[in-house]
């Protein structure tokens, strides 16, 4: 999600003291909405073609930013239907929670992923595939995001406003 919607980690992480999550900035469960042929749809999420992600409050934004991604044909790196397979496992039940929270009785420190979390994750990865690991951390993420989407052709002036860059 990082990567498709060019998210800051305080978008996703848990970043406040003890690994506690700042409600009025992370995404939370009822943030995502799905979408069939046009519709919202309330189970079946795999099916969804369009998955549309509500921002909370950010460092330039009041909050309530809508973000939208459709089906890819590449379904390994698809993020709708990843998200669809995930909400569809956890049945989440409290609609204020925080996207991406360890489950309960999870032996992980905090509420859920915290930014050295994804820190680690990443520059595993990097060694895994043989890069610098000092090269590579939370904004690789919205920088991949944001040279894919240049690639697959759109303009800098809309990667630039989707990615919340001023320059």
């Amino acid at each position: 999600m990082a990567f498709h919607f060019m998210l800051k980690s305080m978008d996703y992480c848990a970043k406040l003291e003890g690994g506690k999550f700042d409600l009025d900035n992370v995404l939370r469960v009822c943030d995502l909405i799905f979408k069939r042929n046009g519709k919202v749809i309330k189970n079946n999420y795999r099916q969804s073609d369009e998955m549309l992600a509500i921002l909370g409050r950010g460092k330039c934004t009041e909050g309530g930013e809508v973000r939208s991604q459709h089906r890819s044909a590449v379904t390994d790196l698809c993020v709708v239907q990843t998200m669809g397979r995930l909400y569809e496992k956890l049945q989440y039940g409290d609609k204020n929670r925080p996207l991406f929270t360890w489950s309960r009785g999870s032996k992980r420190p905090g509420q859920g992923v915290r930014y050295c979390d994804i820190m680690q994750i990443l520059k595993d990865a990097a060694e895994a595939c043989g890069r610098d690991t000092e090269r590579y951390g939370t904004h690789s993420l919205r920088r991949g995001g944001g040279s894919a989407y240049l690639m697959a052709g759109k303009t800098l002036e809309a990667v630039a406003f989707y990615g919340q860059w001023a320059d």
